[in-house]
């Protein structure tokens, strides 16, 4: 019973929460987007910051049945926020855009098959599919690893603390890093990816250490959530926006199918008689194997910047409701589309040409 309500269950809900959260940050900002949801995924390092210690109390204190209520009231509050969200100007862009055709079946699967044979978005699938895998095992093991090397239940509380914490900070600093142009995020995800599977390929030889497990734990929670902070960007630069909604829901299930295979891999390994060790060791070649999935995709994808690089395209244009945002949408790129705003004559030619 607890595999269907803690885990089915809880799972579609969080997974719908999650991609509901990056979908209205990827159609409410466009300038800085990156920030903006660097700044919103905080709040998954401040919970675990915060919420750990407590929680730890709470379970020694009323056992299972008062924790899991005390979860299932803190999860309720999604439905009080998730009412507050409304229309974007973007949003009713795209509904003007589409209001006159209607969307049959074939022309949704259609849609979803040019997404499925993007390898662009396949290799940045891969990438989080595989990192998945690697950080759900670590995050199952990690504090056990830490109790089979003599640390308490509370040492272990406040290792995950401080993970949590790092991971706020470095979620916003991601964001904030790769909001400039002039930085190629799948290539800075390479390097999150990369340096994470070392440190935890390394880990291993110094787990004795308290001051190694501290340094871990601000590793693992600093390098394993910043990763969320420009997937808005990536799927819009090789879909474009109208896509993004579709796209970033492709990406969730390969991560959705990672989170499922991690902890199960993590018993098998000990099961198998492997230690600890072992799989931390398998957790950092996933992880590295990761990086070079989306290194691959900037080699073999070369991100169109459609404010920037626009030479000489003719664009649709259909307004909202409001008359006060358009979309501009390139009829020999389909992939190419942004926002203008305030512009109040609709009935423009708009013609964009490279002077250079």
């Amino acid at each position: 019973m607890d595999i269907f309500t803690f885990g089915i269950l809880a799972g579609i809900g969080f997974g719908l929460c999650y991609n509901t959260g990056l979908i209205v940050i990827a159609f409410n900002f466009e300038k800085k987007r990156n920030m903006a949801c660097g700044i919103a995924i905080s709040g998954g390092g401040i919970g675990p910051f915060i919420l750990t210690p407590v929680f730890q109390l709470i379970y020694e204190e009323y056992n299972y049945s008062g924790y899991f209520l005390l979860l299932g009231g803190l999860a309720l509050q999604n439905c009080v926020f998730g009412a507050i969200f409304r229309p974007s100007k973007a949003e009713l862009a795209l509904t003007t855009a589409n209001s006159d055709r209607k969307e049959r079946f074939c022309d949704f699967v259609s849609s979803y098959m040019e997404i499925v044979r993007s390898g662009s978005m396949l290799c940045v699938c891969l990438g989080f599919f595989l990192a998945n895998i690697s950080i759900y095992l670590l995050y199952i093991h990690y504090p056990e690893y830490c109790l089979h090397t003599k640390s308490t239940k509370m040492e272990v509380s406040i290792f995950l603390s401080i993970a949590g914490i790092f991971g706020c900070f470095t979620r916003i600093i991601f964001g904030m890093a790769n909001n400039s142009h002039n930085i190629d995020e799948l290539l800075m995800l390479f390097g999150v990816f990369s340096l994470l599977g070392l440190g935890t390929i390394i880990f291993p030889l110094f787990s004795s250490f308290t001051t190694a497990k501290v340094m871990f734990a601000c590793l693992l929670g600093g390098y394993s959530g910043c990763c969320w902070a420009v997937v808005n960007s990536i799927v819009i630069n090789i879909l474009g926006h109208e896509k993004v909604a579709h796209g970033v829901g492709y990406l969730m299930v390969y991560c959705g199918v990672g989170t499922f295979i991690g902890p199960p891999l993590a018993g098998f390994i000990i099961n198998c008689g492997g230690t600890y060790g072992d799989s931390f060791i398998v957790a950092g070649i996933l992880l590295i194997m990761g990086g070079f999935s989306c290194l691959c995709c900037t080699m073999c994808h070369r991100a169109v910047d459609t404010k920037a690089d626009i030479d000489d395209f003719e664009f649709t244009v259909a307004a909202d409701e409001n008359k006060q945002t358009i979309l501009a949408s390139n009829k020999t790129e389909e992939n190419d589309s942004f926002l203008i705003e305030e512009i109040k004559n609709l009935n423009i030619d708009i013609r964009f040409i490279n002077k250079e």
